[in-house]
């Protein structure tokens, strides 16, 4: 079944820097209030710094 809201839309851009990479996130979706958005700020937040965490490197 086809959905009538809009898609979620997800940028992500990597940048060289010096001490490694810059990641720069940019999501926008299809909801209406602030707290939804922020809820998928803290998200991501959680993504992101556990993925800092592993020590991963290129």
């Amino acid at each position: 079944m086809a959905s009538e809201e809009p898609d979620d839309q997800v940028q992500v851009v990597f940048t060289p820097h010096p001490n490694g990479t810059l990641l720069q996130l940019t999501h926008t979706g299809p909801w209406t209030d602030d707290e939804a958005a922020e809820n998928y700020r803290q998200g991501w937040t959680f993504v992101l710094d556990a993925l800092a965490g592993t020590g991963a490197s290129g």
